[in-house]
């Protein structure tokens, strides 16, 4: 058995299963509305704890009744240049707590069905880390995919976001990041977040999202509640950002 180690507890988020614990139900007291809806997508900010737990948290607390089998998370390289995505063959995902189970068959299929990769180095990822105490909170049952780009297409990455989608048993997890927060020394560290900057434009990010949202909402209220309930999570998430 392998396991995808904590990278980035005790500094992006606590340690200590306990200190999770508070700041989610800290977050959570503080929401003013209890969920309407259970989205198929949800896109989060993946900065520390402290700076967007809360716009996160009300993204995953509407993960409490979610039905599907699994939790695609896709993120942006900030450690490594690297051409393609990493798709992580670890057996579980450890957090503060617990483990989380990874489903390696239906990873190995991601990897062959797109002619991807794994590179272990990619999975010290913050951005993809940071969101699985928040899946093992509100929705433990999921086994979890991690996924990290470097150089790509966004075409090519909305392209295997809308495959993803049509599996009902997928639930897909997109991470924003907020450029002017990022700095770096010398060109080929800012050639590389450049690059990753490019690729979260925000109509690269939400484009598998929408794309099903168009094809299935034609004729079928129940798909139309979703997407609804994907645009209302998006639109809080920027809202609580512009306040902080």
């Amino acid at each position: 058995m392998s396991t995808r180690t904590m990278a980035h507890a005790g500094t992006f988020y606590p340690a200590d299963s306990a200190e999770v614990i508070r700041y989610l139900k800290t977050f959570e007291a503080a929401q003013q509305n209890d969920p309407l809806h259970t989205p198929r997508a949800v896109i989060v900010p993946h900065a520390g704890y402290i700076y967007s737990g809360f716009t996160a948290e009300s993204a995953y607390r509407c993960l409490n009744n979610c039905r599907a089998k699994r939790g695609i998370v896709i993120g942006p390289s900030h450690r490594m240049a690297y051409d393609g995505m990493s798709v992580s063959r670890f057996d579980d995902f450890a957090t503060p707590l617990g483990t989380l189970q990874i489903d390696r068959e239906y990873a190995d299929q991601i990897i062959g069905d797109f002619s991807l990769s794994f590179d272990p180095g990619m999975h010290r990822e913050h951005s993809t880390e940071v969101q699985m105490p928040f899946i093992k909170y509100f929705a433990p049952q999921l086994q979890v995919i991690e996924m990290v780009y470097g150089f790509f297409s966004p075409e090519t990455l909305g392209g295997i976001i809308n495959v993803l989608l049509n599996d009902e048993e997928n639930l897909y997890h997109q991470y924003r990041s907020q450029p002017l927060l990022h700095t770096g020394k010398g060109q080929a560290t800012r050639r590389h977040l450049s690059q990753c900057h490019h690729q979260q434009r925000p109509g690269t990010a939400a484009s598998g999202v929408r794309s099903l949202r168009e094809n299935r909402g034609r004729g079928n209220a129940h798909c139309r509640q979703k997407a609804e309930a994907e645009c209302r999570v998006t639109r809080l998430s920027n809202q609580c950002r512009c306040q902080r």
